[in-house]
């Protein structure tokens, strides 16, 4: 009998259950990713065991990376000779202050920058810098790289491209003249791409799980969706190099690609069906691309962080190569030793005291309730409630964004799950829909399921507060199982799909949803976040005009009548005009939070939703609602907490 490496319990295996039920919710990663303190120590030796500093560990990386092999994919390009060129060959790209500042503030569009107010000599400054953004520049070795309307372009396919970062290189160009800088960038966008993880097919999945990219690539299915851009830039590789067959050729010689076509165990070439066929390549989200930076996520002793990636393309090579290859190979494995335990100087398991609390919390409810045990099988707890009804629940995978998951369930035997698995695998259904409340998303993960195992074993009282609760327990509690439910649900299904499908085509349905549900949730947005937080609210273009400097939130105007209810609004709840930070950014509407607003937001809330009530009525008699629009709005100020789940994204279509 050994320690458990999360809590310190007596525990036969590395982790007890309940720290191997919430670990890979917690810390951000899937399944198979944790770590062992012997890869953790070969690495740390590896890199000659650097300080978690992150200007260390990237020097370190650099360092071992200058006689890699592995690495050869990113260097050595093929530069266009000067007779290629049909003009001149264009200057090198090389970004300005003011140059970037556009493409921060951009809204996809330069007339966000047109103001009525801005001299001759500005507008002129203006539009020679739009240009020679879009004339573009190149690379070292000859790639060109351009940027218009909010896109960057690389040898004509756009391309995220982490600017900032790659304008940090580049300022000293000598350094690195041997890197092949279209595959490279091509990697990224590649590395940086998060094909959605279906909460359905793939239930107990983290919130911080994505298919792996090169999985997805490979995978048929996903091409045409989720690689158009680098299917063009294939397509033109393959006009020089007319042996390739397939997209995958734009990486065919890469040595993370070569792994995901070779044998685990021995390293021969057996092609790529084998490991597509092992299920889902579920791995975590690690490199992102935000506000014109790489960044890497790792884990700080204050907890999961982004970092910017150091400033060296070896260093890029190094992670991209680590990133892209297979979740099996040993340089997957560096990766989630980077990210977990390099920047920290905790512990190989990443649990704070306050998790370590709340799994305790956890394990002392189930243990004390005959009618609560963890099915281990699938990493979940099985809750009997005071309806008779059973209810499973695991960490991760959620609707609207929550730490959990609750499905019914009809029998609490693994073998039963199994079966209402494969059901609802086709019924794409039968899950039910618990938000998490401001008040319960503070919590950490075991108080959160704690709390959840607590409400369901009391289901009938809880589902006073919950309706979609209440609805399952009406509509199961009082009726047998049949035998013909399955495709009796199968038709229910495709019909509901089918009016769905109707519905989204439908204009005033589509003014409905906007009003009831896309405006409610921009208010609540406005309401929660922290005083000194801006606003910035660009003229209509092509994408979201409205942005927010330290929130993900997101949002379109259409027409003047949304700008007017979008004033009013800022100004219920304590949003005003910050002229000085418009001056400097060069943007017309810049809005700074200074107040709360009233805690009655009644009033004020009926006065904007008047400007929408107009939307609501057909034919001068008809409408469109009901009930008043003004009931889908919070009227009680919350002050400032955290945003509502589903609320930091784009909100709208």
């Amino acid at each position: 009998m050994s320690q458990c490496q999360g809590c310190g319990i007596e525990s036969e295996e590395t982790m007890c259950r309940y720290c191997d039920l919430l670990v890979h919710e917690i810390t951000g990663r899937t399944g198979t990713q944790i770590q062992s303190p012997s890869t953790i120590a070969s690495l740390r030796e590896e890199l000659g065991d650097p300080e978690p500093v992150a200007p260390k560990i990237w020097r370190r990386l650099s360092m071992v990376s200058a006689h890699d092999p592995s690495l050869c994919w990113a260097l050595d390009p093929e530069e266009m000779e000067p007779e290629s060129w049909i003009t001149d060959r264009p200057e090198p790209w090389l970004l300005s202050k003011e140059e970037i500042a556009i493409i921060s503030h951009s809204s996809n569009s330069p007339l966000s920058f047109w103001r009525q107010d801005v001299p001759p000599d500005e507008r002129r400054q203006f539009d020679l810098r739009i240009r020679r953004l879009a004339r573009g520049g190149t690379l070292p070795d000859g790639t060109h790289i351009s940027w218009n309307s909010g896109t960057f372009y690389v040898d004509g396919v756009p391309l995220r491209v982490p600017y900032r970062s790659l304008n940090k290189i580049l300022k000293n160009p000598h350094k690195f003249m041997e890197m092949d800088w279209k595959r490279l960038l091509a990697a990224i966008d590649l590395a940086v791409r998060k094909p959605p993880v279906d909460p359905y097919l793939n239930p107990g999945g983290s919130n911080f799980s994505t298919v792996h990219p090169v999985a997805s690539m490979l995978n048929p299915q996903h091409r045409e969706r989720e690689h158009h851009a680098l299917e063009i830039m294939a397509r033109r590789m393959r006009a020089r190099y007319p042996q390739n067959g397939d997209f995958q050729s734009l990486f065919t010689n890469a040595s993370w690609m070569e792994r995901w076509h070779a044998c685990s165990t021995t390293n021969r070439v057996v092609g790529v069906g084998a490991r597509l066929s092992q299920g889902p390549q579920l791995v975590p989200v690690t490199l992102t691309i935000r506000k014109g930076r790489l960044q890497v996520r790792v884990r700080r002793n204050s907890g999961w962080r982004r970092l910017e990636v150091g400033s060296d393309p070896m260093v890029w090579a190094k992670i991209l190569t680590w990133a892209l290859s297979p979740p099996d190979h040993p340089d997957y494995s560096r990766l989630m030793c980077l990210t977990q335990n390099l920047f920290t100087d905790q512990g190989t398991i990443p649990f704070s005291d306050e998790d370590l609390r709340g799994i305790s919390f956890l394990r002392g409810i189930i243990e004390s309730n005959e009618k609560a045990h963890l099915l281990d099988s699938d990493r979940a707890i099985v809750v009997t409630g005071t309806s008779g009804l059973a209810y499973r629940i695991s960490p991760g995978g959620g609707n609207h964004g929550t730490r959990f998951l609750v499905t019914p369930m009809h029998g609490s035997s693994d073998e039963s799950y199994r079966m209402q698995q494969r059901r609802m695998h086709r019924a794409r259904r039968d899950f039910i829909c618990i938000v998490e409340r401001p008040e319960l998303r503070r919590l950490v993960l075991g108080d959160a399921m704690g709390s959840i195992v607590l409400s369901l074993l009391d289901d009938v009282n809880s589902s006073r507060h919950i309706d979609t609760l209440r609805r399952h327990i009406d509509q199961n509690r009082s009726r047998p199982m049949r035998e013909n439910r399955v495709n009796a649900e199968e038709r229910e299904m495709m019909e509901a799909l089918h009016l769905r499908d109707r519905l989204a085509n439908n204009r005033i349905n589509r003014r409905v949803t906007r009003a009831t549900r896309d405006f409610p949730t921009f208010w609540g947005v406005l309401m929660r976040l922290p005083l000194g937080e801006r606003m910035v609210l660009t003229p209509m273009g092509r994408g979201p005009n409205v942005r927010f400097d330290n929130c993900e939130t997101t949002f379109s105007t259409t027409n003047l009548t949304d700008r007017q209810v979008i004033y009013s609004m800022l100004e219920s709840s304590g949003w005003i005009r910050d002229p000085e930070e418009e001056r400097l950014r060069g943007v017309q509407r810049i809005y700074i939070r200074t107040g709360t607003g009233e805690r009655d937001l009644g009033p004020s809330v009926e006065d904007f939703c008047r400007l929408l009530e107009t939307r609501m009525v057909i034919d001068e008699r008809n409408r469109a609602i009901p009930e008043p629009l003004w009931t889908h709005f919070e009227r009680r100020n919350p002050g400032i907490c955290a945003l509502l789940p589903g609320s930091e994204n784009h909100i709208g279509d």
